[in-house]
């Protein structure tokens, strides 16, 4: 195939073949190709060896994937083979992963309804926060930065203790998809709850002020985060 001393410049002045589909390879970036079909869609890629197997990984288009672009997705798809991972085959199966609504009506079908009374309370809050927000988007897409995100919007409505309640249900339901083999990573991994909790105690005390026996009831505060 034709290697290239690729620049921003060159990269934008290549023209299709008159015979179909054509790949140039860049010089300075080995095993990082630009495919130019027919119609002048330019697509960058970028091809290696794994386990004996000629793979190609499609990196994106161009001009949306700029030259640089292009080449620092290639070194760390090569940071990820030289660990042993095959970067296309994950790319592949992550186009294949459930979407989140999905794996939520999944969870209130499978569990939820069966074990808990308080389903109803699940169902509403991801009626009205989770799957507004991400419903469309595959499970595994969902990042801790995504959780943090939606856990902002509930409390810039000043509620931060619905924040806590929605933050332990995503949590459940994820632990509950892996446990089913459905998922393999759980995004509120090391997110703390944003709300302060109040919990009021009535204890049942002895008194033994004064040398009166008998029984009292003393009601105190405890402050904890949930």
């Amino acid at each position: 195939m034709p290697q290239h001393h690729f620049t921003a410049r060159c990269v934008d002045a290549v023209k299709p073949s008159t015979s179909g589909r054509i790949a140039y390879f860049d010089t300075q970036a080995p095993n990082v190709g630009l495919r130019v079909a027919e119609g002048g869609r330019k697509t960058w890629f970028v091809m290696y060896r794994i386990h004996g197997r000629l793979r190609r990984l499609t990196l994106g288009t161009y001009p949306a994937l700029s030259l640089a672009d292009a080449r620092d997705k290639a070194l760390k798809a090569k940071h990820d083979i030289a660990e042993g991972d095959d970067p296309a085959t994950a790319k592949q199966q992550a186009g294949h992963a459930p979407l989140l609504a999905d794996i939520a009506a999944e969870y209130l079908e499978r569990h939820a309804k069966i074990h808990k009374k308080s389903w109803r309370g699940d169902k509403r809050m991801l009626d009205n926060d989770v799957l507004p927000a991400w419903g469309k988007r595959q499970a595994t897409t969902i990042m801790r930065r995504d959780v943090l995100a939606l856990l902002d919007r509930i409390v810039e409505r000043d509620a931060p203790i619905e924040a806590n309640r929605v933050l332990a249900l995503v949590r459940k339901m994820y632990n509950w998809a892996i446990s089913r083999d459905l998922l393999e990573h759980n995004p509120c991994i090391q997110v703390a709850a944003p709300g302060r909790e109040h919990k009021r105690e009535r204890v049942l005390t002895e008194s033994a002020r004064g040398g009166v026996g008998g029984l009292w009831l003393a009601q105190s505060d405890h402050e904890g985060v949930f």
